[in-house]
């Protein structure tokens, strides 16, 4: 009986695992999509520019809103690695009907 209840505790937390990376590597493939989106808007618009005080006036703009997104998806990923430490720490769940 214990055995049972052991295994049944270890596909629980393996549950758990998977689906909290499963959520860390969607935000990491959104943030970099992300800044493949940045970095396309970043050439096409050094590629319109007329001079080159609109560039930097460009880059300097682009780089805040870099540092800002950088600084979301930070706490995006903190959050959700704080999530996945807290639900495997928390109390195994008790097994109920199936589906």
């Amino acid at each position: 009986m214990s055995l049972q209840l052991s295994a049944l505790r270890a596909r629980f937390d393996i549950d758990r695992i998977v689906g909290g990376v499963a959520l860390i590597a969607l935000h990491e493939i959104d943030a970099l999509m992300g800044d493949a989106q940045a970095f396309a808007l970043c050439a096409r618009q050094t590629w319109r520019a007329r001079d080159g005080v609109e560039r930097r006036r460009e880059r300097r703009s682009r780089s805040r809103q870099a540092q800002q997104r950088r600084r979301e998806d930070r706490a995006i990923r903190r959050e959700l690695w704080l999530g996945l430490l807290r639900d495997l720490r928390a109390a195994p769940r008790r097994a109920g009907p199936g589906p």
